[in-house]
């Protein structure tokens, strides 16, 4: 900007301390007519290049929007599953000890089995023993 500054002072110096030709231009504009098509043109330069940083500004901004939603996303994204991680932790826990309770189940289960087994173990041992005895009372 200042560049373009320097160089439109530097255009009218020049265009006021030389001698104004009398000349006239291919449209028939005096100098002073010329110099004033060319400010106008330069005005419309500098309004076209303030609208195109206006233009790149209002980008940049929608860009950075763009990244603070992208991030805030993520983050929900992030804090859902870290919720999701904590409800299935929690419902492994509960699982885990319905299992341990017919872990333990199956072990009283088992163990009422091998007593009743061993019970009958012990009736039919005494039921044979009965058997035998009847049977030698018999003979004698």
């Amino acid at each position: 900007w200042n560049k373009k500054e320097e160089e439109w002072n530097e255009r009218m110096s020049a265009m006021q301390s030389a001698p104004a030709p009398v000349t006239v231009s291919r449209r028939g504009e005096t100098p002073e007519e010329l110099r004033l098509r060319e400010m106008e043109v330069q005005r419309r330069e500098e309004e076209l290049s303030k609208k195109e940083e206006e233009e790149q500004r209002r980008r940049a901004e929608a860009e950075i929007l763009k990244q603070e939603e992208k991030a805030a996303a993520e983050k929900n994204n992030a804090e859902e599953l870290v919720r999701k991680q904590s409800e299935l932790k929690a419902f492994l826990e509960v699982e885990r000890a319905k299992l341990q309770q017919e872990r333990q189940a199956l072990s009283v289960q088992v163990a009422l089995r091998d007593e009743s087994a061993s019970v009958n173990e012990q009736t039919e041992s005494q039921l044979a023993e009965l058997r035998r005895q009847r049977s030698d009372i018999e003979r004698q």
